[in-house]
């Protein structure tokens, strides 16, 4: 044998025996302690039963007290002895239940091996009894204790099979899952045989334990360990017949998502394989155990808007998971904007600061339920900034809106609220400091978050002093403080506006066919259309000029001038009532600083004319070039942006569509009303402030609500989603959600077809071969298209 392999075996074996001696030797110890402590005990005094408080109160447990009193018995030669040899506790009380005869055999059995244990007291006083009631019973005892011994090796052996066959599968399937997809190929074998290894072990320790993979829900409200075994079972099928490709299986609304109904995409679960197979392993999750805001509640909060304007930060509330009892403004145009995109928000043409008394009436009706209980409110939140509109309800200083906030916020004890401003309006400390004051005396801890709208993916500079959505008033309840983490974007989300704008200011240019395109043949492409098409390339990428290549100023900048400062600017002056379109003289008239009898007459031969305020729109130079260098024309105005077969203009025009992308606001949100002329619908979008940052900020406020995580770079974790909004049936109405939820689970499984068993050997696919991605793609699409069908409103308190 080689030399160094004798010195290994033997430096194994020293090492051994030092553990060992050290291991004895601390037992020996122990030994001594539990007997001085006895000692300690037994020595306060005779009437031991007066101090046992006061030991108790000194830290002693009533537990060891109990424990070590008896030890006292136990003559000094055989203490001795037990302190040489060593035992623990258990073995000292099992010692002293034993009788005589079981006691003297332990003492010579503690004198020859050194070692004494609970079961070898526990054979003596067994044999000692055998001798009193005859051999036999101690035959049958003994042959018992056999058969239980064999069953638990083989109990043991199955056990230990399942987990480390389970652990091994879940170390390569995360291996898998790390993998580039081009690379993930070559783990499929291995995947496959461990995964059968696995299927053996676990059908032997849990024959006929499995149960249907479409009454999975069903099974998890009844028996958690049936729900995990049948999970199990279903992953180690599919792994160890070899049916996935490029990624693991896995199951959620995603495959199955035309068999839901809208609405409910957001409480169904997802199962994975690889989940199934942590849990059998018992291994930690790879990344903590962070839970994410993936799958919104079923409960879900309430919140009111008192300033909604076109319905921003509501649209962001309502993403969030909120439900919104009602939603106020000044303005009715407004308040006609959102009762028309979802009727369920109780909408109301109020001015909080005049028509108070009014507000907390209908805030206290959205309040009471069908049986005239009172709820609680959650969240309350509104939009206090200087506005740049000419309507006149609109003139309230942001301060007066503040302090109307406070009074119902007093009356109806939110749990949080949030507040959006302006930077010009915190700058201004003595309002300021009067007004935080106030909501720190109603028992709120109230902060400023100013977020950075390009990390939200929202083109606007951080610098902008009156421009929306650049500053927020969060206060939350005293008691849930700590709790609250204002926002944070890990991954910014910064977007070049022609990526932005790219579908609502070119939505006629030629795109690439996807996979939801259903034409037989390829479209004639027409002269007028290359022309457009080479336009809308020009602003969104580059042009060439003399052999240089220009960029787009679409595609070089990421943020726009501040909405808030001149783009809305207006002069008025007087004008003949001939020079005055007749269909905009009475909104002129309407909407002059001075009253109509004011307007001085000229009077001359014939019958007198009249002289007609008008409105016309001026922004200063400074900002238009500012603008202009980004590539818009804010003084153009248009409904639409031009399509094929017009003029195509060299900077673009304002549009609702163009600013409805640059807000963050979704393009079904339906802006069309009666009397709504086309300088309002471009004045309400550059005010609205972004749904995203109100969805954040309402994510981390339920976050701390609730006590779960917020983690804003989760997939989706900030999508507008109409699922929300749009009318639908609702999970959370039903009398038994979770009941519901299992039902449509089974249902989309039954409708779900699994990837077929291969036959023969398994075979090696590429990553071509597997088209996951590119199927959760077109069913998004397709689920946005199906939403934005729906019409009809359903009432979200409905049962």
């Amino acid at each position: 044998m080689c030399p160094e392999k004798v010195n290994s075996r033997k430096k194994k074996k020293n090492t051994a025996s030092d553990a060992d001696k050290r291991v004895r030797d601390l037992l020996a110890e122990h030994t001594r302690s539990l007997f001085a402590l006895a000692d300690a005990v037994a020595g306060t005094d005779a009437r031991r039963s007066r101090h046992l408080p006061l030991q108790k109160s000194m830290g002693m447990p009533s537990e060891i007290i109990e424990a070590v009193s008896g030890l006292r018995k136990i003559p000094t030669a055989h203490r001795k002895l037990f302190e040489q040899g060593g035992v623990t506790l258990n073995a000292l009380q099992a010692y002293l239940r034993a009788g005589v005869q079981a006691r003297l055999q332990s003492l010579r059995h503690l004198a020859s091996h050194s070692m004494l244990e609970v079961k070898d007291i526990e054979f003596f006083i067994l044999d000692d009894e055998a001798r009193r009631t005859g051999r036999a019973s101690v035959l049958s005892a003994q042959a018992g204790k056999r058969i239980q011994s064999g069953f638990d090796s083989k109990a043991k052996a199955t056990r230990d099979g399942v987990t480390l066959s389970a652990t091994s599968l879940y170390g390569l399937m995360l291996e898998f899952e790390k993998l580039p997809v081009e690379k993930r190929p070559r783990l499929r074998e291995p995947i496959i045989q461990s995964a059968a290894t696995a299927k053996k072990y676990f059908d032997a320790a849990f024959k006929n334990a499995a149960k249907p993979m479409e009454d999975w829900l069903i099974l998890g409200r009844k028996d958690q360990l049936a729900q995990h075994l049948t999970g199990a079972a279903y992953a180690l099928e599919l792994l160890s017949e070899g049916r996935f490709g490029s990624k693991l299986p896995s199951v959620g609304p995603y495959n199955f998502f035309r068999s839901l109904p809208i609405g409910s995409w957001h409480s169904i679960p997802t199962w994975t394989a690889l989940h199934s197979i942590r849990c059998l392993a018992g291994a930690a999750p790879a990344n903590g155990t962070r839970r994410t805001y993936g799958v919104r509640p079923i409960s879900r909060p309430t919140a009111i808007d008192l300033s909604v304007g076109i319905g921003g930060q509501a649209l962001g509330i309502a993403s969030a998971g909120f439900i919104i009892k009602a939603v106020f403004d000044s303005d009715p145009k407004a308040i006609s904007i959102v009762h028309k995109n979802s009727t369920n928000w109780n909408a109301a043409a109020l001015d909080i600061v005049t028509q108070r008394a009014q507000v907390i009436s209908a805030i206290e009706l959205s309040l009471t339920t069908k049986d005239g209980e009172k709820s609680g409110l959650d969240v309350l939140t509104g939009s206090f900034r200087e506005r740049q509109r000419f309507t006149r309800s609109t003139g309230h200083q942001p301060s007066e809106m503040f302090d109307a906030a406070s009074v119902i916020v007093e009356r109806f004890r939110p749990k949080a609220f949030f507040f959006e401003t302006s930077k010009k309006v915190l700058s201004d400390s003595h309002p300021m400091n009067r007004i935080i004051g106030t909501y720190n005396a109603l028992g709120y801890n109230v902060q400023i978050f100013e977020p950075k709208l390009t990390d939200f993916g929202i083109p606007q500079d951080r610098d902008d002093e009156s421009g929306p959505g650049t500053s927020y008033l969060v206060g939350i309840v005293r008691d849930l403080a700590p709790a609250l983490q204002l926002p944070v974007i890990r991954r910014p989300k910064l977007k070049a506006i022609a990526d932005i704008i790219d579908y609502a200011a070119f939505p006629y240019r030629t795109r690439k066919p996807g996979l939801l395109s259903v034409e037989k043949k390829q479209k004639t492409i027409t002269s007028s259309q290359r022309k457009y098409d080479a336009w809308a390339f020009e602003r969104l990428h580059a042009k060439v000029e003399f052999g240089e290549t220009m960029p787009s100023p679409l595609r070089k900048f990421v943020t726009l001038p501040d909405f808030a400062d001149g783009v809305n600017s207006y002069v008025t002056h007087n004008k003949m009532a001939g020079e005055v379109p007749k269909a905009n003289q009475d909104e002129a008239i309407d909407e002059a600083d001075a009253p109509v009898e004011d307007v001085p007459i000229k009077r001359g031969r014939g019958r007198p004319k009249k002289l007609i305020p008008n409105r016309e729109l001026k922004v200063p130079l400074y900002i238009e070039r500012r603008w202009s260098k980004r590539g818009f024309d804010i003084t153009a105005r248009a409904g639409n942006v031009p399509e094929v077969g017009d003029g195509l203009p060299d900077l673009l025009p304002l549009t609702p569509q163009i600013l409805k992308a640059l807000r963050g606001i979704p393009s079904y949100w339906n802006m069309d009303i009666e009397s709504y002329e086309l300088h309002e619908q471009i004045e309400h979008l550059c005010e609205a402030a972004p749904p995203v940052v109100a969805l954040a900020i309402a994510r981390s406020i339920q976050a701390a609500l609730t006590g779960d995580v917020v983690d804003l770079d989760a997939q989706n974790a900030l999508e507008i989603n109409p699922a929300w909004i749009r009318p639908g049936p609702r999970v959370e109405s039903a009398a038994d959600p979770g009941a519901l939820v299992a039902e449509l689970w089974k249902k989309g499984f039954r409708s779900l077809s699994l990837p077929p068993k291969p036959p023969g050997p398994p075979t090696i696919y590429g990553p071509d071969d597997d088209d996951d991605d590119d199927w959760r793609k077109q069913l998004d699409a397709s689920a946005k298209i199906w939403t934005q069908g729906e019409e009809e409103d359903v009432d979200e308190d409905a049962a």
